[in-house]
């Protein structure tokens, strides 16, 4: 998680949020904190969602700044149906392919 920064600010710097409370929301009102695992890195696993729910994120700064999403309905994501890779002088770039039937 970090702020935005100017066009004109240098490649690397990207300032890290830290501290901050980061949730997912359901419209039910189930909240599910995810938790800081490195500064300014937000991370759960195994989460598993009710695709019939809506749910927002929540980020709540260190400064009390509060950041809400819309709630979304889920939507399942397609199967991959290939991996294919292109080298280049700047480095390798990795394609994912799918297909969303709907």
């Amino acid at each position: 998680l970090s702020r935005a920064i100017p066009l004109s600010a240098p490649e690397d710097i990207y300032p890290a949020e830290r501290g901050a409370s980061v949730a997912i929301e359901s419209e039910t009102g189930l909240t599910i904190t995810i938790p800081e695992v490195n500064p300014g890195d937000y991370q759960l696993t195994g989460l598993q969602l009710n695709s019939a729910s809506q749910y927002r994120l929540r980020i709540r700064t260190i400064d009390s700044e509060e950041y809400l999403s819309n709630f979304i309905t889920l939507k399942s994501s397609p199967a991959i149906d290939s991996v294919t890779w292109k080298a280049d002088p700047e480095g390798v770039t990795i394609y994912v392919h799918t297909h969303d039937p709907l």
